[in-house]
């Protein structure tokens, strides 16, 4: 009897020595964990950024166990211009229920800020709840052409819609734009020459450039006053060979729009690109060898100033049917069937 005792007692020591060890492994790897969360806790002085496609947040400020999330959604954006609230969605997590919010605030996201090229830090501000996300600026320059910027968001579904009442006859251009003047050269003057739009919102005429704009400044104010576009295309008629002169002329034409801008603030300028020409005058005159760079310029002064840019150059290079017999001008077709409506579709006239 004693000897089977004394074999219980044992088994009872190991017993007892198994769960403290167990209780004390346990233990052990409990604070290791705290203490591994607490070093890999986000804070304020994180710099890690992320993937500038996928629009992971890497920093935050929890407000009473709420905290935000941002995604950037995927436009691209550019060096030396704007991006505006279409490119996130800012949404807030609490308790596992995410609501999206627009009442955020966002420094980057205001109207004078401009993007550099390269790496970006968005902070986002919803109360005492803070996140950060990076993206990405390219850089004009290194583009072969001229890109299209512009700096407001798009309702694509009722822009959709409109050119689709175009198309199927119920709304006619003049009402398709009615919020919007036009001012240029011989390329705007054909609207009201095809009868496509009105001369009661355009000034323009054939060879004139920024001195003509200039002279019809205030007719161009009074016919874009109550507005909500000035659709604006001047270019070929003084553009030159010499970068420095067409520097100059890209200077008068910026104080020219920044007086439209003081005087109409709430107007939005859409600049066009200088058009490019026919193949079969490409090399006839040295000043058209210039037009891609000038465009740049273009591009370069729209984002400066706040403005819409839109490029047409891949698609006029890609249908030279838009052309007509002088290489210079544009067909009806051109305007009906590509240029106004994707003015409706870019920038949301």
């Amino acid at each position: 009897m004693s000897k089977k005792h004394g074999k219980t007692g044992t088994g009872g020591k190991i017993l007892c020595i198994c769960v403290l060890g167990c209780l004390l492994i346990s233990g052990l790897v409990a604070i290791g964990f705290m203490l591994f969360t607490e070093s890999f806790k986000f804070d304020n002085s994180s710099t890690v950024k992320h993937n500038e496609y996928n629009g992971e947040n890497f920093k935050f400020e929890e407000n009473e166990g709420a905290r935000l999330r941002a995604t950037y959604l995927g436009r691209t954006l550019y060096g030396g211009g704007q991006a505006c609230r279409s490119d996130f969605k800012v949404e807030i997590v609490k308790n596992g229920v995410v609501s999206e919010i627009d009442d955020y605030e966002c420094a980057q996201l205001e109207e004078e800020y401009r993007l550099v090229e390269g790496d970006n830090v968005f902070e986002f501000r919803y109360g005492k709840a803070r996140v950060s996300t990076a993206v990405y600026a390219l850089s004009v320059d290194g583009l072969a052409i001229a890109p299209t910027y512009i700096t407001h968001p798009v309702d694509i579904a009722a822009s959709e819609d409109k050119v689709n009442r175009i198309n199927d006859g119920t709304l006619s251009y003049a009402e398709a734009f009615s919020e919007a003047a036009f001012t240029g050269d011989s390329q705007i003057k054909a609207l009201s020459s095809y009868e496509i739009l009105g001369t009661d919102r355009i000034v323009a005429e054939v060879g004139m450039s920024y001195d003509y704009m200039e002279q019809h400044i205030d007719e161009i104010i009074n016919k874009a006053a109550g507005k909500k576009y000035l659709v604006t295309h001047y270019g070929i008629n003084t553009i030159s060979s010499n970068a420095e002169y067409n520097a100059r002329q890209i200077e008068q034409y910026k104080k020219l729009l920044n007086k439209i801008q003081d005087t109409l603030p709430d107007i939005q300028i859409v600049v066009t690109c200088v058009f490019p020409v026919a193949d079969s005058i490409k090399w006839s005159q040295e000043r058209f060898g210039a037009i891609d760079e000038f465009n740049f310029m273009l591009c370069k002064m729209s984002m400066e100033i706040g403005a819409d840019f839109i490029s047409d150059t891949r698609y006029m290079n890609e249908n030279p049917s838009v052309f007509g017999t002088d290489g210079l001008h544009l067909t009806k077709n051109f305007y009906t069937d590509y240029w106004l409506k994707n003015l409706i579709m870019t920038a949301g006239i």
